[in-house]
Order: structure tokens, then C-alpha cells, then sequence
């Protein structure tokens, strides 16, 4: 493999984060089905929490979050998107 590919697919919309594995900044994408409150976290591969992308509510739609993954140290890192309706993990590696 030459990458990791986490993705999920919610209405024919991907949750992803490209590049993945970085060693500068990605982005991750999702989509949200109608207005929800959404956190993204970003936790280290011990489960220890990194830091917050956002909290806040969104309208229906695509959205992009920048990952400054510069601030990171090398590893693996785990991205958990919650919603009101739906929890999702994915797999982001800091090269």
C-alpha cells in the first residue's frame, strides 16, 4: 500500500482526509445530512486527546477542515468526527 484510504460514505458523500498520510497540511472533508453539531478531535494513538478542529453547528452540505498536521510529531493519530446522530473514527498518519 502507498496509503491509507479511511472513508465513509454517507448519501453518496465521503468522509476522508487527503493527503494521508502527510507530512504538511490535509484536509479532511465530510458531509453532514441537516443541521447538526459536530466536533472533530484529533487524538494521538495512545487515545490521548491532541486538540479540537471544531465544535460548532453546520447546515446541510460538504464542509473541509484544514489538518495542520506541521504541528504534529510523527505518528499515528486517530480524527473522531461526532454528530448528533453518528460517531465516526479515521485514520490519519503524520509522516
Amino acid at each position: 500500500f502507498t496509503s491509507i484510504e479511511d472513508e465513509i460514505s454517507v448519501l453518496g458523500e465521503k468522509t476522508q482526509i487527503y493527503p494521508n498520510p502527510s507530512n504538511g497540511e490535509s484536509t479532511l472533508s465530510f458531509y453532514v445530512t441537516n443541521n447538526q453539531f459536530v466536533t472533530v478531535k484529533i487524538f494521538n494513538s495512545n487515545g490521548l486527546f491532541s486538540h479540537k478542529l471544531t465544535s460548532k453547528t453546520y447546515s446541510r452540505g460538504k464542509y473541509s477542515l484544514p489538518i495542520e498536521s506541521d504541528k504534529l510529531p510523527q505518528g499515528l493519530y486517530f480524527i473522531e468526527i461526532d454528530k448528533v446522530d453518528s460517531k465516526s473514527v479515521l485514520k490519519f498518519i503524520k509522516m
